[in-house]
Formats: C-alpha cells, structure tokens, sequence
C-alpha cells in the first residue's frame, strides 16, 4: 500500500528528470551548431 502511494510522485520525478535530460541534449545541440557556424 505504501509502495502504491509513493509510485506517482516516483512517476512525476521520472518523467522530469527525462525531461531536463532532452532539454540539456537540446541545448547541448544548439550550441554545436551555433560553434560549427
């Protein structure tokens, strides 16, 4: 019971972690192809 209150909070921080992961990869991207100019 515990364990199923704990999941979606568990899930939220998941999903928000893979999103700073793709925003930094995005970033990341840009400014390769700001120094490759």
């Amino acid at each position: 019971e515990a364990l199923q209150e704990a999941l979606p909070p568990l899930v939220e921080l998941c999903q928000a972690v893979r999103r700073a992961i793709d925003f930094a990869e995005a970033i990341k991207m840009s400014i390769r192809m700001i120094d490759s100019k």
